[in-house]
């Protein structure tokens, strides 16, 4: 019964925190002033390096959006996928080659981080592949490539440390890459990149996972890069090495049905996929052109179109892509030159390099996460 009852509870207590967090910001400032866009903008930017195995804090300057290395601090080895907790108080990292995810306390006044422990994924094989929180912050899950497998932690609020949840690993197709939410953690939603489908999932109050009726469900091939519309009424997948992104409607019960004209041409290898904060802009990293593609999205029936121009220069092997809490950047993590690329978003959705872009890091494949 004691285990049963912790996720409620910190949910009670989030909720309560992160309303007060929005009372206060309210009563500092007028909505829609500069001060309360300026105090949502991101941050911190941390970025995982295979070589060496750590993970990077970099400064993100608020009005231009330029980074500058703050810090490092040492990972296992191969860590990947980054995600952060809506708090802001603790990071994680898939760590491919020891097979699990590492915790690390964030200070988000100073950008230091502290370790908290390494927690093994189970799983025959395993391989983490994606670390992802949903929204309330309760949950931790992580794909794994080698046993097509989902893992389950409960969160300790005061820690960070996480304890695997009943009922994990959970068999999913083949192949499970990038693993997504929608806005109010009801649903999760992987894409098995192999088995050409996205499985969708119920998540229970105990953090357990019910698949919903129909899924999993089929799409193009290799479904890579999956992105939530800020709505939540629609989820977009892009296909590596077949090209296009397939948009789905998504039902209150997390049924997905294909968009009319689905899947949207977007190069020929797109990778990443992020939406504007508004949702009427698409965004994908396409690897083999070295470019970030603009498509315009119709937030009433989630079809894409080409937004002229439609293409911004970017590094060779462009893979994850994020936009800030803010709105106002995007970032994208490629391989070669191993960079940041950076780019300010303007309000019709386009792109501009930030001055300085694109912003060195160490070698090696990397994940990619945001903090305000």
């Amino acid at each position: 019964m004691h285990n049963t009852v912790r996720p409620v509870a910190f949910t009670l207590t989030l909720a309560l925190g992160l309303g007060a967090g929005r009372a206060s910001a309210a009563g500092a400032s007028a909505p829609g002033s500069p001060e309360l866009a300026r105090a949502r903008q991101a941050r911190w930017a941390l970025v995982t390096n295979t070589s060496p195995g750590q993970v990077a804090v970099y400064g993100v300057e608020r009005e231009t959006g330029a980074l500058s290395l703050h810090s490092t601090a040492a990972t296992e080895t191969a860590p990947g996928s980054i995600a952060v907790h809506p708090t802001g108080r603790f990071a994680y990292v898939a760590c491919g080659g020891t097979r699990s995810v590492q915790a690390f306390k964030f200070n988000t006044a100073t950008g230091a981080l502290s370790a908290v422990g390494s927690f093994p994924v189970p799983g025959a094989g395993s391989n983490p592949h994606t670390v992802a929180i949903e929204p309330l912050g309760r949950f931790l899950y992580v794909t794994s490539v080698g046993s097509n497998t989902i893992a389950g932690f409960w969160i300790n609020p005061l820690t960070g440390a996480l304890t695997l949840l009943p009922g994990f690993p959970l068999g999913t197709g083949t192949a499970p890459h990038e693993i997504v939410f929608d806005r109010f953690g009801f649903h999760a939603f992987v894409g098995n990149w192999r088995a050409g489908t996205i499985s969708a999932y119920d998540i229970r109050w105990t953090g357990r996972l019910t698949p919903v009726q129909g899924s999993p469900f089929a799409t193009d091939a290799r479904p890579e890069g999956l992105a939530m519309h800020p709505s939540g009424r629609f989820l977009y997948a892009a296909h590596s090495d077949g090209g296009g992104v397939s948009a789905f409607a998504v039902s209150p019960r997390g049924v997905l049905t294909p968009v009319t004209g689905s899947p949207f041409a977007a190069g020929l290898d797109p990778f990443g996929v992020a939406a504007s904060v508004d949702g009427r802009t698409l965004y994908i990293s396409e690897p083999l052109f070295e470019v970030v593609l603009m498509r315009r999205a119709d937030t009433a029936t989630g079809a894409l179109s080409d937004l002229p121009p439609s293409r911004v220069p970017a590094g060779n092997n462009v893979r994850t892509i994020r936009v800030d809490p803010s709105g106002r950047f995007l970032y994208v993590r490629a391989i070669a030159p191993s960079a940041v690329f950076a780019y300010s978003i303007d309000a019709d959705g386009l792109l501009t390099p930030v001055v300085g872009s694109p912003f060195m890091v160490e070698p090696g494949v990397g994940g990619l996460a945001l903090v305000r």
